[in-house]
């Protein structure tokens, strides 16, 4: 049983390495670009309790952990509503990692505010070089089953955000005609596909069967099944820097 959470949840994964110094100031600089209401104002290694003086503070957090672990991370605090990470893990040669929420308290007072957040989103995910992307709603059940890219592609999320190596797999044309709510190209070689109208809401069983049964059903995760053995997937070491 997932732990329903009235809000959403956003994920970005890409090849660029965030343990880079200019790579992980331009991805928080980026973030600091955010709407006033969603503009980190504190941050720390596993909670936001350091006030934010300066971009390059939390870049020294960021990348200065690979002597200890070859992984790092930082957490980036908004409001109670609103928090954002970032994660890398070049001892295991992941994907880099931002992850946020935001939670409904913000947009139910001011509906302007998800708006403004989902800008952000696609903007951000151009800055990382997003390779998969996704934005979920916490309130329904599966939100937060595990993935894993290098096997699959999860269960399909409220939006979806494919970039070069899923442009690459499935092809320009069949992204264009996907049957999603909506198709938009934000980047040459990423794409936000959004399954339903309003992003808090659910993802119907039919929405995400004609999705898997369009790309391939062994492409995709289903339901909260995520133990899965084999799967199409990006060569990914093709993309590794």
């Amino acid at each position: 049983m997932s732990n329903l959470v009235a809000g959403i949840s956003v994920s970005l994964s890409t090849t660029d390495d965030f343990s880079e110094g200019d790579i992980a100031a331009g991805v928080i600089e980026a973030i600091f670009e955010s709407p006033v209401n969603l503009k980190p104002i504190r941050y720390g290694l596993f909670s936001g309790d350091e006030i934010i003086e300066c971009v390059e503070d939390i870049v020294r957090v960021l990348v200065g952990q690979e002597s200890k672990s070859g992984a790092g991370g930082v957490v980036l605090s908004a409001n109670k509503d609103c928090e954002y990470q970032l994660q890398w893990d070049r001892a295991n040669n992941l994907l880099s990692y931002f992850g946020g929420f935001l939670l409904s308290n913000a947009y139910r007072r001011n509906p302007k505010i998800l708006h403004d957040y989902l800008s952000f989103i696609k903007d951000l995910a151009v800055v990382c070089n997003v390779a998969y992307g996704d934005m979920r709603s916490m309130n329904c059940d599966g939100w937060d089953t595990p993935f894993n890219l290098m096997m699959r592609l999860p269960e399909i999320p409220n939006v979806s955000i494919y970039g070069r190596p899923y442009v690459e797999m499935f092809g320009r044309d069949k992204i264009e005609n996907a049957p999603f709510y909506q198709v938009e190209q934000i980047a040459n070689d990423i794409y936000w596909l959004q399954s339903t109208a309003d992003v808090t809401e659910m993802v119907s069983g039919s929405t995400r069967e004609k999705i898997r049964g369009y790309f391939g059903e062994n492409a995709y995760m289903a339901g909260k099944k995520w133990r899965y053995k084999d799967g199409i997937h990006p060569e990914w070491n093709k993309y590794m820097s």
